[in-house]
Parts: C-alpha cells; sequence; structure tokens
C-alpha cells in the first residue's frame, strides 16, 4: 500500500492524517534489539513488504494464528475520565480486530510510576503506555515545549498549535528513540490547589509545592518564588496530610481524580499549564504487526483521542461541580491577576530555548501570533 493510499483511506480522521505525516517517511537507522512477545523480524511499520506480511502468514500452514496481546498501562484511575473512554477504546479494538488483537488495560498505576511504564515500552517489557507529556519529556526534552507557562490562551489554541506544529515534530523524534507516538490527547490546563487561594506570585514565595517531575515544571515554581517537591502524582495526598508541601497544581479532572481536594479545599483557576498525553507504543511491536491491524489501531487511536477532546470539557464542568459540593472554594484570576504570573514566569522561555529547540520554539511563537491575529481580526 503507498503512502497516497493510505492517506485517502484516512483522510476522514483529520488528527490522524497528521501522526502518519509525522511518522511514516521516518528512517531510524541502528535500532536497538528490542524484545517482543510478536516480533516478525523485516517488518517494518506502514510501509513494510506485504509480501512480507503474506509470506509470515502462509507460514503458518493454515493454524489458526493467536491473538496479538497489547498491554497498555496509565496511572489514571479506571473511573475517571481517560479510565472510562480506554475501557470503551478496548471493547472498540477488540470488536474491530475480530480475535487478531487483545488489549489488556492495567490502569491505576498497577505498573508503576508514568516514568516506570515508559522504560518499560522502550525495553520491550510493555507493549504499550498512556503518558502525560512530562513523563515523556525524561526521554525527549522537546517534549516540554508543551507544558511552557502560559503558552496557549486557551484549548482551541492549544489544540491548534498542538495538531499542526508541534505534534508532527515531536511525533517524528520519538520514532528516532524507537517509540511510536500516537494518539495525543489532554487532561486540561492546571489549577493551583492549596489551603488558600493563589492570587499574586508573593502568595507562592517561599513554600513547598509538589510538582511534576519534569524540568519545566520545577523552572516554573522556581520563577514565582515557590520551592517545587517533585514526586509523582499519587503521592500529593500522601504529602498535604504529613504537610511536608503546602500545595499543588494539576487541571480540575486531575485534582478530582487523585483526590487532591480532599486536603486542600482551595483551587484557584489560573490555566498556568496546558497537560497533555500521548499514547506511546514500543516500536518493535509495532513494526511486528500486519498493515491491516495498524491502520486499524491508528483509526482507534484517533477515535479515542478526539473522543477525549470532547469528553474533557464536559467532564471538566462535571468534576468541578462535583468539587464545589464537596467544599472545594474556586477562585479565577482576574486578567490583571493573570499578567503578574505570566511577566514572571517569562524567563523560563529563555532558560528551556536550548532545550525544546530555538527553532522549534520560534515557529510555535510565530504560529500563535498569527493565529491570535486572525483570531482578533474575526472578533
Amino acid at each position: 500500500m503507498t503512502m497516497h493510499e493510505m492517506m485517502m483511506r484516512v483522510g476522514r480522521f483529520p488528527a490522524l492524517v497528521v501522526v502518519l505525516a509525522a511518522c511514516l517517511p521516518v528512517q531510524t537507522g541502528v535500532r536497538r534489539q528490542v524484545s517482543s512477545p510478536v516480533c516478525l523480524p523485516g517488518v517494518r511499520g506502514l510501509g513494510a513488504c506485504v509480501g512480507s506480511c503474506a509470506a509470515a502468514a502462509s507460514a503458518e500452514t493454515g493454524a489458526k494464528k493467536k491473538a496479538v496481546v497489547l498491554r497498555l498501562g496509565s496511572v489514571a484511575p479506571a473511573a475517571s475520565t481517560w479510565g472510562r473512554l480506554a475501557l470503551e477504546y478496548e471493547k472498540d479494538i477488540e470488536k474491530t480486530a475480530k480475535g487478531r488483537l487483545e488489549i489488556e488495560l492495567r490502569l491505576g498505576g498497577v505498573l508503576g510510576t508514568e516514568s516506570e511504564m515508559l522504560q518499560m515500552v522502550l525495553d520491550g517489557e510493555l507493549e504499550g503506555a498512556a503518558v502525560t507529556s512530562s513523563a515523556i519529556a525524561k526521554l525527549l526534552p522537546e517534549m516540554q515545549i508543551l507544558e511552557l507557562p502560559f503558552l496557549f490562551e486557551d484549548t482551541e489554541e492549544a489544540r491548534y498549535l498542538i495538531d499542526r506544529v508541534i505534534a508532527p515534530r515531536l511525533v517524528r523524534r520519538l520514532a528516532e528513540k524507537d517509540i511510536f507516538g500516537t494518539a495525543i490527547f489532554e487532561n486540561g490546563f492546571r489549577c493551583f490547589v492549596a489551603g488558600r487561594h493563589i492570587r499574586s506570585p508573593e502568595d507562592l514565595k517561599g513554600l513547598k509545592f509538589a510538582s511534576e517531575e519534569s524540568d519545566v515544571h520545577a523552572a516554573f515554581w522556581r520563577s514565582l518564588g515557590a520551592k517545587p517537591v517533585p514526586m509523582p502524582v499519587a503521592d500529593v495526598p500522601a504529602a498535604f496530610g504529613k504537610g511536608s508541601v503546602g500545595g499543588a497544581d494539576n487541571s480540575i479532572l486531575g485534582i478530582l481524580a487523585f483526590n487532591l481536594h480532599t486536603k486542600k479545599k482551595y483551587i484557584t483557576v489560573s490555566n498556568h499549564i496546558f497537560q497533555a498525553a500521548m499514547i506511546v507504543i514500543n516500536n518493535g511491536w509495532w513494526e511486528s504487526l500486519p498493515q491491516d491491524l495498524q491502520l486499524m489501531m491508528l483509526k482507534q487511536n484517533t477515535r479515542l483521542a478526539e473522543g477525549m477532546r470532547e469528553a474533557t470539557i464536559k467532564a471538566a464542568d462535571d468534576a468541578a461541580n462535583a468539587l464545589e459540593k464537596s467544599g472545594v472554594r474556586f477562585h479565577t484570576l482576574t486578567a490583571k491577576e493573570k499578567e503578574a504570573f505570566i511577566a514572571k514566569t517569562n524567563a523560563v522561555y529563555g532558560e528551556f530555548e536550548s532545550v525544546v529547540g530555538k527553532r522549534l520554539l520560534e515557529d510555535v511563537l510565530k504560529a500563535r501570533a498569527e493565529y491570535r491575529a486572525r483570531n482578533t481580526r474575526g472578533q
């Protein structure tokens, strides 16, 4: 199947075309040997020779082939929005694959932290994982561009820049690391959760805040005068209980899902960092799949990402209502208050220019300026 034919078949899935365009031409040179339970040497991605797949199938001499298994890990609880959609994803893929592919979800962090699961995927000990951009940044520092403070004004702007400028380049770079990245989705904008509302940078000065295990997150807290304490999100409630940190940040969905509100009842809607995530798959396992299963998975992954985008909006509203009913008090930063935070955190861009890549950062900022100019004229 040619690239043109592949694109024609998936043309009604815009996000999928972005991923295909980003991934398929990549040649990664010398590759590490990755163990895989279904390794088929010589079969290379969607561009692999159809004849090779046919030869492998004929070698089974008519015997029924055992289903390929994709174990997919995530720290998200099963009852969360992501968990519920993942269960639907599991059913849809298995139904479409008609017994040839089985999904085994490992939710709630039962396989370890995001960093541990990502390493398992890289080493071939796990087929796939859904992890945040913060975790992926340990493998691919450029990923931190997604979490530069106040990079995106709102969700629509974030989606525009991610789909058209950021994602294609990051997916290419992941392929060079023997990771197949697909289905970029979102958890929403991060907010402050603490024992009081955070209305100005001065409110953070000298305080210890739980931070994502990410350099750009740590730099964000330091720029505001806070003391970051890196830790997995699952450890934050216990840290609140012990008094080892005075606050944290997460999306509204994350605050509810990980029970961050049980100890801290004040949420400041600051929208300071956009939390993106991605399904990452071991490249050796991915390349072992027949073309039709690869195409089917790409379509389902895109549906999952699109479904997550739609569900996130409604779920965030529902989560905010649930938090309010539990006694949480909200404050949304005013435009003037937000400007003070933006001014304080601007230095983070210069600090990370060489990390994320000067050219990528310039292209993103240029595309953002053009996007805002178009939208301002249209108002």
